[in-house]
């Protein structure tokens, strides 16, 4: 194989390489957008109400959309959790563009070692 050949297929891998990563990535940012943008508007009249005043808080959309997501965290490390989210992932790998965006940051993960577990040392075991 020479040189032009493998530059191409070098820059086409990298090229694939990047888009796997940035379309889930932007992706799910312009969700997380669409989230703190919908509870922000869902909760500021509330918001309004309690305070008597007519100001937009822009920060509650996004406080209240962190605490979501933690309690999603924590509830699917539980057993249970774990169990219904393993459920709910196989039913949406089965939609084929879907497919492809979720699992496309585990496909370009390579580790040298495939006993390699990242995070497997707690830090105060790791050298200095």
């Amino acid at each position: 194989m020479g040189f032009k050949e493998e530059f191409r297929r070098t820059l086409r891998n990298r090229f694939l390489a990047g888009v796997l990563v940035i379309v889930p990535l932007s992706t799910a940012l312009a969700i997380l957008k669409f989230a703190v943008e919908a509870i922000d508007n869902f909760i500021s009249p509330y918001v309004i109400k309690i305070i008597g005043e007519n100001f937009r808080y822009p920060l509650i959309g996004l406080i209240v959309t962190f605490v979501l997501i933690t309690l999603a965290g924590v509830f699917t490390s539980n057993y249970i959790g774990r169990k219904i989210y393993g459920r709910w992932e196989l039913v949406l790998l089965k939609i084929p563009l879907f497919s492809a965006l979720y699992s496309a940051p585990g496909k370009i993960a390579i580790f040298e070692n495939e006993n390699h577990r990242p995070f497997s040392k707690s830090p105060s075991t790791l050298p200095v």
